[in-house]
C-alpha cells in the first residue's frame, strides 16, 4: 500500500483520458474534481510522517516513467476533441466507429467544456510533464531517465530547463546572476518573463562553453538545446497529424 500514493499522477491521467471522452460537462466536471483535489488535498490529507523503508525502488520509479505516454495519450486525446476537423491523413487511420464516436463528443462539448480542457489539459503538463521531468533531468548518469525526462519537457516545449537549471541554476541559485532567482521586491510577472528569456540565454551560453571545450561544433546534434527543439516540433507535428492547424494550438 505504501507504493500506491505514488501512482496518483498516472492513474489520474488514466482517468481524465477515460472522462473526457464522457461528452457534455464532462472535462468541466474532472477540471473542477482535479483542482479541488490539488487544492484541497493538503488540508484533508494527513501529512505522512513515518519514515518507509522500500525494497523494490523500481516501483516508485516506474510511474514516473508512466508518465509520458500516458501524458501522450492524454494530449492526443485532447486534441482530438478540441479541433476543429481532424486531419484527412490522421482521420484515414480511424475505424468508422471512432470517427463517429469522436465526432458526437466534440460536436456535445460547450464552450465551457473546451475551455475547461484546455485548462486541463495545461495543469497535466505543467504537473506531470514539467514537475516529473524536472526530477529525472537532475539524474545525468541514467541515460534512460534523461530520456523520459526531455521528453516530457519537450511538451511544454522547455528544453531550456534540463540545461540551465542542472548545469547553471544550481550553481547559480540565490546570486544576482542566477535568472531563476527572483529580486527583492520584484514583480511577479515582470520576473517570469525575465526568467524566461534569460534562463533561455544563459542555456545557449552554457552549450556554446561546453561545445566549445569538446571541440564541437555548436550547429550539431551534440547541442543539448537543438536536440529539444526537435523533440517539441515532433511532438508539435504529431498534434498537426492528428488535429491540423487547430491542433497544434
Amino acid at each position: 500500500m505504501k507504493y500506491i500514493k505514488y501512482y496518483l499522477s498516472p492513474i489520474t491521467i488514466a482517468l481524465a483520458t477515460i472522462g473526457i471522452t464522457q461528452g457534455t460537462h464532462a472535462p468541466t466536471l474532472f477540471f473542477l474534481g482535479f483542482s479541488l483535489f490539488i487544492i484541497l488535498g493538503d488540508f484533508i490529507l494527513k501529512n505522512d510522517i513515518v519514515e518507509h523503508k522500500y525494497s523494490y525502488p523500481f516501483l516508485l520509479n516506474l510511474p514516473m516513467y508512466l508518465n509520458f505516454p500516458f501524458l501522450f495519450l492524454f494530449t492526443s486525446t485532447s486534441i482530438m476533441l478540441l479541433s476543429n476537423d481532424l486531419s484527412s491523413f490522421f482521420f484515414n487511420f480511424m475505424s468508422s466507429s471512432n470517427q463517429i464516436f469522436f465526432s458526437n463528443i466534440r460536436q456535445s462539448l460547450t464552450v465551457i467544456d473546451k475551455i475547461s480542457l484546455v485548462l486541463l489539459s495545461g495543469l497535466y503538463i505543467g504537473i506531470m510533464g514539467t514537475v516529473t521531468g524536472h526530477e529525472l533531468v537532475h539524474r545525468t548518469k541514467n541515460k534512460f531517465d534523461m530520456f523520459v525526462g526531455n521528453w516530457l519537457l519537450a511538451f511544454s516545449w522547455d528544453c531550456t530547463f534540463a540545461v540551465e537549471h542542472v548545469y547553471g541554476h544550481h550553481k547559480n541559485v540565490a546570486t544576482s546572476i542566477d535568472p531563476a532567482t527572483g529580486k527583492r521586491g520584484e514583480n511577479i510577472y515582470r520576473f517570469v518573463l525575465r526568467a524566461i528569456f534569460k534562463e533561455h540565454r544563459d542555456a545557449w551560453r552554457i552549450e556554446n562553453s561546453r561545445l566549445k571545450l569538446s571541440k564541437k561544433n555548436l550547429l550539431s546534434p551534440n547541442n543539448r538545446m537543438l536536440v529539444g527543439y526537435v523533440r517539441s516540433s515532433a511532438i508539435t507535428i504529431v498534434a498537426y497529424f492528428i488535429g491540423g492547424f487547430s491542433g497544434m494550438g
